[in-house]
């Protein structure tokens, strides 16, 4: 090895012999470090230079903090009448969802849960931006479409279930205060052979799931006709043949009822 070589070498054995830990001055001896003989010097020379102090190792947990999450009112559900009982949500979803397994029998065990949650949308839509259509079809009719919707007014809010209804009626019902249309042999109306004369529910159906969705419409006599805007956000259950749905539609789950129950299944 040359002089030049042999003697930076031995200086820097000598430098690196003389370390010194940079928070306690004691010797480095075996420590990876460079500068800190432990780990526990280099944490407290962090935590006295560092603006804020380093995350915690993990090795101990924290007891300042709470064991859950805190708890974030609901406000805006208002008081609960007189004589209600106050339940979890999940308890009650669980009991609508084995309320309405009873009714009728589902080919996917998440449908029941599917309704029970979807149900409960329909109590605070107005807090949402989008509201899910929620479709029911089946291949063929008797399927069981309609009970599940006559089960479907007993939980929703404001239910108006109709089979036909006009477009300016369904406006005006909309505009009047929050409902849930359930809205059965919904095929008809998507139907090519009436493509002229539903376009006013299709329209309805197919941009009612945003909030900020409008139709504009003309109110008043011939002598006194003005345009009007109808907000058409609201919740709703279509039931119909599968074949006949608008692909447009919003679809969330599909849901069938056969007629005839499994074997030691739920009975209506």
């Amino acid at each position: 090895m040359r002089p030049d070589i042999s003697t930076a070498l031995t200086a820097i054995d000598t430098a690196l012999s003389d370390r010194k830990c940079q928070h306690c001055g004691q010797p480095m001896d075996a420590s990876p470090s460079t500068d800190f003989c432990s780990e526990g010097c280099q944490q407290t020379w962090y935590e006295q230079h560092a603006a804020t102090p380093p995350p915690a190792s993990g090795t101990t947990p924290d007891e300042s903090l709470p064991e859950t999450a805190p708890a974030r009112p609901l406000g805006w559900l208002g008081q609960p009448p007189p004589g209600a009982v106050t339940r979890a949500g999940h308890q009650v979803l669980d009991d609508v969802a084995a309320f309405v397994a009873r009714f009728s029998v589902f080919p996917s065990e998440h449908c029941a849960p599917t309704l029970a949650l979807w149900y409960a949308h329909t109590h605070a839509s107005e807090r949402f931006y989008v509201t899910p259509r929620l479709v029911m079809d089946s291949a063929e009719p008797g399927s069981g479409k309609t009970q599940v919707l006559e089960v479907a007014q007993f939980l929703v809010r404001a239910p108006k279930m109709t089979i036909s209804a006009t477009p300016a009626a369904l406006f005006r019902l909309v505009s009047m205060g929050p409902i849930t249309i359930l809205f059965d042999e919904v095929d008809a109306i998507f139907n090519p052979k009436n493509c002229g004369n539903n376009e006013g529910l299709r329209g309805l159906l197919n941009v009612g799931y945003k909030r900020a969705a409008t139709i504009t419409g003309c109110v008043g006599d011939a002598q006194n006709m003005k345009m009007e805007r109808f907000p058409v956000y609201e919740p709703a259950a279509l039931a119909g043949i599968a074949r006949a749905m608008s692909s447009r539609t919003r679809q969330v789950t599909a849901v069938t009822a056969p007629t005839s129950p499994t074997p030691g299944g739920p009975r209506p």
